[in-house]
């Protein structure tokens, strides 16, 4: 008799137990696979490395290490010739005017065409002015300016950096160099050489062709960087 007062009891704490139970919390995978049943796109984070900025336009090699460069279109550098007492200047570019001397000596039509209609410009003007044209032109030689990575601003006024893989003496440097079919310019360091190279872009593309041979333990063009005021 007793048992049977107690069941109702059991049974009434046995119900209570279950509904004090939290529900269970959906697992990842169900939730990711709600997300796609309801057509929402599943979160992802940023990928590493990713940037929002334009490819560099030329790649300088330098020795084992590569520098990205943006060609910037609206500014060239003049660089007068020897012997003419004058700084390096950066002003504004004539239209098309960055990219000539870009390919490798073979003259692009438009610059033929253009520099045929210069010519001609020219012959029409006044003596005077053609003069001052002609003076202005062989006073300087011009070259683009880059951008590097750190927003700097740099060009080439001729001329590449060559690190020889040993120390020689003046005379057989010389010799080696000019062997190659290079015109050393001077010793700057124990290994060091200058040798001679167009202003311009020319420039940096025999730099990299003569650190793609393998031939030299370091090559960078002869870089030209505006000095900053403090």
């Amino acid at each position: 008799m007793t048992s049977q007062r107690k069941q109702p009891w059991l049974l009434a704490a046995l119900l209570g137990l279950l509904l004090a139970l939290p529900a269970a919390a959906p697992a990842a995978g169900d939730s990711q696979r709600r997300h796609a049943q309801d057509g929402e796109p599943t979160p992802t984070k940023p990928r590493l490395g990713e940037s929002k900025s334009t490819s560099p336009s030329h790649v300088a090699q330098e020795g084992g290490s590569q520098r990205p460069l943006w060609l910037d279109n609206s500014r060239v550098v003049e660089f007068p010739k020897s012997g003419v007492a004058a700084q390096p200047s950066i002003r504004a570019a004539a239209p098309g005017e960055t990219t000539r001397g870009s390919h490798s000596g073979k003259p692009d039509a438009k610059d033929t065409a253009a520099d045929a209609a210069a010519a001609s410009s020219d012959a029409a003007a006044s003596s005077s002015g053609a003069a001052d044209a002609s003076t202005a032109t062989d006073a300087a030689e011009i070259s683009p300016v880059f951008v590097d990575a750190s927003g700097q601003p740099r060009a080439l006024p001729g001329g590449v950096i060559i690190s020889l893989k040993e120390e020689l003496p003046d005379n057989q440097a010389q010799a080696q160099l000019q062997a190659q079919g290079l015109t050393p310019v001077r010793r700057i360091g124990a290994r060091m050489w200058l040798v001679q190279s167009p202003v311009g872009i020319a420039s940096l593309e025999l730099a990299n062709r003569l650190q793609a041979s393998g031939r030299y333990d370091f090559v960078q063009p002869n870089w030209w960087q505006p000095r900053t005021t403090k």
